[in-house]
This record gives structure tokens, C-alpha cells and sequence, in this order.
């Protein structure tokens, strides 16, 4: 009686996509071609009142398959605005300048920024001129606020 005895193996293929012409056919062989030209941001100058919220949408423009897809980042960070991953600008707190950049998933060397200021405690809070306390030094005292 024969034995017989099986073994399992188990492959992997590590493989570098590249662009190869074929000496025959002279086609190219790898992935689909683009290229990122732009990305556009928008609105390009944004005035915020703290509290505000605002939606950025960026465009990328370009030939080929272009994805629209971008990261979004904001300069200086832990400034006087926050961003989320989807683009949302929020302003935090009054005063201040920032820079909300969307740079291309495909191509990250290319970006498009837009300008954003928080506005100043004079626009956008109250602010104090004045105080008056009226009254002797008893501790029952009167106050008023301009």
C-alpha cells in the first residue's frame, strides 16, 4: 500500500506596479494616467464671527481620472479656528489669522489655500469701556457695568 502525503504551500507575490511598453504592441501597461493642474479653494477669504461654522469645498482640477478627494489642514494649528476632516471651518475664539490649506489625495504636491480671519473682540463680543462702584466702604456696594 502506498502512502501518499500532501503538503500545502503557500505563495505570495510581492509585486511594483510600473509602466512598461510592450516591444510588440508599443502600448503602455500600468496604472490610469492624470494629472492634478489645480486645487481650487472656496471661498478663498472667509471672515468668521467666533461660534461660526463655515463648509470649505475645494475643487481639484486636471486630465484623466482626477479623484476629487483632498486633506484639509489648517495653519497655525490650535489657532483661532478649528478644521475637520471633511472641510469644516469653526471659529473658537476672536482675533487671529489662519490659512486652510486642501492639498490633493493623488498628487500631494499640489494644494490650493484660502485666508481666514476670526474676527476681533470689538466685532463680535462685548466688550468693557467702564466700571463705576457707587457707595462708601460698607460692604453692601452698587455696580454698573459700560
Amino acid at each position: 500500500m502506498r502512502q501518499i502525503t500532501w503538503h500545502r504551500f503557500a505563495v505570495v507575490v510581492l509585486g511594483v506596479a510600473t509602466a512598461c511598453s510592450s516591444a510588440d504592441s508599443g502600448h503602455m501597461i500600468g496604472p490610469p494616467s492624470f494629472q492634478i493642474a489645480s486645487v481650487v479653494v472656496s471661498p478663498n477669504q472667509v471672515a468668521f464671527s467666533p461660534g461660526t461654522n463655515l463648509q470649505m469645498i475645494a475643487i481639484v482640477q486636471g486630465s484623466g481620472d482626477v479623484l476629487q478627494t483632498v486633506r484639509w489642514s489648517l495653519a497655525p494649528a490650535g489657532g483661532p479656528m478649528a478644521m475637520s476632516a471633511d472641510g469644516v471651518v469653526s471659529s473658537c475664539y476672536p482675533g487671529g489669522h489662519v490659512t486652510v490649506t486642501a492639498t490633493s489625495m493623488q498628487d500631494t504636491t499640489v494644494s490650493g489655500t484660502a485666508d481666514g480671519t476670526a474676527a476681533t473682540a470689538g466685532t463680535g463680543l462685548p466688550s468693557v469701556s467702564s466700571v463705576t462702584i457707587d457707595g462708601s466702604d460698607t460692604p453692601a456696594r452698587a455696580a454698573s457695568v459700560r
